[in-house]
């Protein structure tokens, strides 16, 4: 159950960093902020579907990883 979350915390700090290299090059930097936001958007689906559906841990950590 691990896996997912810390995969997501390197992929947000990976593109973070090369969006922050990037800065000058303003088409690479805009596409690492995007990526950037879709990287922790797994965590949002995870709280929507327990907090707001009501769904069980599991079921809402299996519907964010897909």
């Amino acid at each position: 159950m691990l896996y997912v979350p810390f995969y997501q915390i390197v992929d947000f700090v990976t593109l973070y960093l090369l969006a922050i290299f990037n800065k000058k090059n303003t088409p690479y930097h805009m596409r690492y902020m995007i990526a950037t936001s879709l990287a922790i958007i797994g965590a949002a689906i995870r709280r929507i579907c327990t907090k707001l559906i009501g769904m069980s841990g599991a079921d809402a950590f299996y519907m964010a990883l897909y």
